[in-house]
């Protein structure tokens, strides 16, 4: 067996079975093994939407932003990006990371104004 076939053998099954076979697993991979079976088996697997969203977020800090009206006055509660076609829409819309993280699809917001775009 290997650390991997082990994680995915403890993953959604009770603790206590993970401790109660704590001793043998660290005979076989040492505590750092046993430690890191532990936690990556209580891990959640990561969705692909919060893949997407990550990855849109990462390209549009990417983006020429300076080109945007009000981007110097961009900050927690003045104006915020905001894509216009929301990261949420574009995801079931089947859009690229690109095409959602593109300069095209944002716009500097007022902060009030993008929080209650994302409410509805």
């Amino acid at each position: 067996m290997n650390i991997e076939a082990e994680v995915e053998f403890y993953k959604g099954r009770s603790n206590r079975l993970l401790n109660d076979n704590r001793r043998h697993l660290i005979s076989l991979y040492g505590q750092d093994g046993y430690e890191l079976i532990k936690n990556l088996s209580k891990s959640k697997p990561v969705k692909p939407f919060a893949v997407y969203k990550r990855s849109v977020w990462e390209i549009t800090e990417q983006q020429p932003l300076h080109l945007l009206e009000n981007c110097e006055r961009r900050g927690f509660k003045d104006y915020h990006v905001d894509h216009i076609v929301s990261i949420f829409k574009a995801y079931k819309l089947g859009w690229t990371v690109k095409q959602c993280a593109d300069i095209s699809n944002l716009q500097m917001l007022p902060f009030k104004e993008n929080l209650k775009k994302g409410i509805k």
